[in-house]
């Protein structure tokens, strides 16, 4: 990678890769990761093997960090693992395929984003699992400060966000925030687990589009088992599958507030489990939550609030 310059791709072959390099991405403010991907650089492991190459990182590095780079940029068929984060972007828009990001986390009191985490990081990201992974917010993947990543056939699984002594434990697969946009795209999110808040996904001021999505087995030690939904954001669901989640306290599925929507369409939200609204729950009792449910398989007694609308007037 050292010796690469834009255009070039370099191969690598099966086996377990470590080390430490360091990159200055602001004056004063280094990184530490196995490998720093230069723009216009492809690295390319074994897309049909991702298991047998291996970017074996460390509790205080990252094992992938890429800035400044374009769609011309590419990570394809690696296993990260073990890392501070295993993989962070910033300011870069490459594209990630056939990747697996399992077992890394991100230990510190206010760190995020266990397998992934972006910061005005807008990825393609393809056929990629993101398991085991641990953080104090999205225990997968963490999308902040004008990001907008797009995932398809994408696997979340088995991540979990936990509470520190500073931090709640939000968004066990991912949490997305601060003005940004992500898309998930024929994806599996399941046996996901937030200590607090979002058992799959914690929105905070932010958009998340899901199309043929399959959420089952999250779950919440409080609210939203499946997806929070919080401060002026918005969730939108086509085709989507949202059952078997869990939340101790309100919204086994889905948890609305502040200001904040949620929008389904030809989607099955039920048999979820929650304390209140097992279904949804949505809180206006400070700040106006609205929910729409057009064509869609529900059960209006698992859902609390005044302003949900189940629209089934133009449904084949």
């Amino acid at each position: 990678m050292n010796a690469a310059t834009a255009g070039d791709t370099v191969f690598v072959s099966p086996g377990t890769y470590t080390g430490v390099n360091e990159f200055e991405f602001l004056p004063g403010w280094t990184v530490q990761a196995v490998v720093i991907m230069k723009p216009g650089v492809t690295l390319y492991g074994r897309p049909d093997a991702a298991e047998t190459v291996i970017i074996q990182a460390a509790d205080s590095t990252q094992g992938i960090f890429c800035q400044d780079g374009d769609s011309t940029t590419a990570i394809v068929g690696l296993t990260v693992t073990g890392g501070r984060s295993g993989f962070m972007g910033r300011m870069s828009s490459p594209t990630i395929s056939h990747c697996r990001f399992v077992g890394n986390q991100s230990p510190a009191p206010f760190n995020s984003g266990g397998g992934m985490y972006g910061d005005y990081f807008s990825p393609t990201i393809t056929d990629c699992l993101f398991a085991d992974n641990l953080a104090t917010s999205g225990g997968g993947a963490t999308f902040a400060n004008e990001s907008f990543p797009v995932l398809r056939r994408c696997t979340f699984q088995d991540n979990h966000a936990f509470n520190s002594s500073h931090n709640p434990g939000h968004g066990g697969a991912l949490t997305v925030a601060q003005d940004s946009e992500v898309m998930l795209i024929d994806c599996s999110v399941t046996g996901n687990e937030a200590d607090e808040h979002g058992g799959a996904v914690y929105l905070y001021s932010a958009v998340a589009r899901f199309e043929n999505v399959v959420m089952t087995g999250n779950s919440a030690g409080e609210n939203g088992g499946a997806v929070f939904v919080h401060y002026r954001a918005s969730l939108e669901l086509a085709g989507v599958v949202l059952t078997g989640n869990t939340a101790m306290g309100q919204g086994g599925g889905i948890y609305v507030t502040g200001e904040s929507s949620a929008n389904a369409v030809d989607s099955t939200l039920r048999d979820n489990t929650a304390a209140e609204g097992p279904d949804g729950f949505l809180d206006s009792e400070f700040q106006h939550a609205s929910v729409t449910l057009t064509c869609c398989d529900v059960d209006p007694a698992g859902w609390v609030g005044d302003d949900l609308v189940i629209d089934d007037s133009d449904c084949d």
